[in-house]
């Protein structure tokens, strides 16, 4: 297959309105690929010139690019980056900048088309080829791979091929509809290519198994980050607890863990390398069998307890962590879930089966399990659910017993019970516009309580809690409480009073009252209350240390 052809579907779904158009564009050049090209074809497509498990990176930045297309187009740099800066996409600037003016080096009058289709055509295949070859290559070599490759190319080429190496392909087409074009095209469920391509971390061979009806014969490759199963939230216990088992919900990075002998790493909700914990990692190579675990990073206090996520916080973003650091916020991991040992998958078993295999493991130490417990009653887990807090966890898990653990979704096996820490009655004191449905609209309020003077200390920030009709209600009322402006954000006559809900307090110096409220929504507005009733500095500081007095960067 051409490697035009695929340019030419990326353009056309570009240009297509409608996410069942977009699949069908797809589909159309998925179902006539050859098998060899189909693999390419659909992880191209998807965005990306590798498989996602596929470590290789191709290390292709601004200034490489700039060199090979400065030797291509027939303009200066002072041009180039003008242009650039106007269509803000690389790829969009070399297509229109190469198509009607011969390119450097290679005389005549020629476009960048014609002297491409002087050539044989460039094929997925050579593509795929000229990404290798670039994550193999030296920096200095890359500019010249970059431009030997561009130089087969016709315009709209250069413009996906390098959207691709760039990873920016912007027409409206995710991963999941590539995944819906897959089973469309060769008569297959969504929910079979989806699972296909997770379990492999393979779009493209996820593809191929479908060509070929054998899309449950995808094959686990470790160290590629599975979909996390998620919960419903319930703000109350199920009248009938008996069919779940009871587990404390836990404040802090819920992580998948894979570890052989040889080689361990985390992986975070977003499913990218979590490496600020190099002891978790250090201990499950220790284990000495080859596991995929689910389960949350704690910090933890000197008895044991876990500590709050604020205390975690200054484990987050870091390169590398001393020896110092560690000692300073010591972790744990608390494991909940087993999906493979050994090479075998267990995530299709029920969940006692998953646990038993995980209790075989006898974790200890820096590796432990979440206990079990079980309830018959609602009151009994309301009782569970008060020892958690005094655990400090943030509440409860009710896994349904003989469930399997289903991969990325979210659904009714699991529940969640997480209540508020506490609320406070505060005062707005400034107002930003809101995004998306929300443009235009001043839904993003700061809020304050009275310090020991009667003057107000800000204390925090939120956006969700009130309807669409209570925003556009403030946001007039707002508005003619306006005093001053900057940009976006409306400094306000203090007369709004919210009750706000929030999961913890920590202290910080972002803040005038120095502290801040962790997962802070609103409640409710407070019209039956005047501002002189809001709370108090004091009031924030009590509830601090009750929610174990954790300190902020």
């Amino acid at each position: 297959m051409r490697f035009e052809e695929v340019a030419a579907c990326a353009e056309a779904v570009g240009a297509t309105r409608g996410t069942h158009a977009k699949r069908d564009v797809v589909a159309a050049l998925l179902a006539r690929a050859d098998p060899e090209s189909l693999l390419h074809a659909a992880r191209f497509l998807a965005g990306s010139p590798f498989a996602q498990c596929d470590k290789r990176v191709l290390q292709v930045g601004w200034s490489t690019l700039e060199r090979a297309a400065l030797n291509l187009i027939a303009f200066d740099q002072e041009t180039w980056r003008a242009c650039h800066r106007a269509v803000g996409d690389t790829g969009e600037t070399l297509a229109l900048l190469v198509g009607p003016y011969p390119p450097k080096r290679q005389g005549a009058q020629r476009t960048l088309f014609e002297i491409a289709a002087k050539e044989e055509p460039f094929s997925v295949l050579e593509a795929a080829d000229a990404y290798a070859r670039l994550a193999a290559s030296t920096p200095a070599a890359r500019p010249r791979l970059v431009e030997e490759a561009w130089r087969r190319m016709s315009p709209v080429e250069v413009k996906y091929f390098t959207k691709i190496m760039t990873g920016g392909m912007r027409i409206g087409l995710a991963e999941s509809l590539v995944e819906e074009a897959i089973a469309k095209a060769f008569g297959r469920k969504v929910e079979d290519v989806r699972l296909a391509n997770m379990v492999s971390g393979d779009v493209g061979e996820a593809a191929a198994l479908a060509r070929e009806d054998k899309l449950g014969q995808a094959v686990f490759r470790m160290f590629h980050p599975l979909g996390f199963m998620l919960a419903s939230p319930l703000d109350e216990a199920p009248d009938d607890p008996a069919p779940f088992v009871v587990e404390d919900k836990f404040d802090g990075i819920r992580a998948q863990l894979h570890a052989t002998r040889e080689r361990g790493e985390l992986y975070t909700r977003t499913l990218e390398e979590a490496g600020e914990f190099p002891e978790i990692v250090e201990a499950a190579r220790r284990v000495g069998h080859e596991i995929v675990l689910d389960g949350e990073v704690l910090a933890v206090r000197a008895d044991g307890r876990a500590a709050p996520f604020a205390l975690l916080q200054r484990r987050l973003g870091r390169k590398s962590v001393s020896a110092a650091l560690r000692a300073q916020v010591p972790v744990r991991y608390v494991a909940y879930d087993i999906l493979f040992l050994d090479g075998e998958p267990l995530y299709r078993k029920p969940l006692e089966e998953r646990r038993a295999a995980l209790d075989s493991l006898g974790l200890s130490g820096l590796l432990t399990t979440s206990p079990w417990r079980h309830a018959s009653t609602k009151a009994e887990v309301d009782a569970l659910f008060e020892d958690a807090r005094a655990r400090g966890n943030e509440g409860l898990m009710l896994k349904r017993k003989g469930s399997a653990y289903d991969l990325g979704k979210r659904g009714n096996q699991w529940l969640k019970i997480k209540r508020p820490f506490a609320t406070l009655d505060v005062v707005v004191t400034a107002a930003e516009v809101g995004h998306g449905k929300r443009a235009g609209l001043l839904s993003d309020v700061t809020f304050a309580v009275r310090d020991a003077e009667g003057k107000l200390a800000n204390v925090g920030k939120a956006y969700t809690g009130l309807t669409d009709e209570e925003i556009r209600r403030m946001t007039a009322l707002l508005k003619q409480l306006t005093i001053e402006r900057y940009a976006s954000v409306h400094v306000v006559r203090p007369e709004i009073v919210l009750e706000v809900a929030f999961d913890s307090v920590t202290k910080s110096a972002r803040h005038k009252s120095g502290y801040a409220l962790r997962f802070p929504r609103i409640a409710r507005w407070r019209t039956d209350k005047p501002v002189s009733e809001i709370d108090t500095v004091a009031r924030v500081e009590e509830l601090w240390r009750a929610s174990g007095g954790a300190e902020t960067l």
